[in-house]
């Protein structure tokens, strides 16, 4: 099954319904996309004083997007170092080329 995103067109479109009184099922059912999706986009994007506002929903839909581990990079200055970056549980290659494999059970 793939995943798409919520578009920006779809953000003004959840917008426009909201402001006609449509609930988050009928929302869903006019854009083909599941309850629980509509949901969440309402969930996460409102503003502060509370009414889902397309154009900040998008701005704070591409912000967390932005700043998601998947999007994580190398810092410039540690390159060299790349297991440290990762962690304390990363080995490197020459580290493990002297162990054995145990046998498989």
């Amino acid at each position: 099954m793939t995943y798409d995103q919520i578009t920006q067109d779809e953000r003004y479109q959840i917008a426009a319904l909201r402001a006609l009184g449509y609930r988050g099922a009928a929302i869903a059912r006019q854009l083909h996309r599941h309850r629980s999706t509509i949901m969440r986009e309402l969930r996460r994007n409102r503003t502060a004083r509370g009414p889902y506002v397309a154009y900040a929903a998008n701005g704070m839909a591409v912000a967390r997007r932005r700043h998601s581990r998947r999007n994580q990079r190398v810092p410039r200055t540690g390159r060299a170092c790349v297991a440290c970056w990762r962690g304390a549980g990363a080995r490197s290659k020459s580290r493990d080329a002297g162990r054995t494999r145990g046998p498989r059970r």
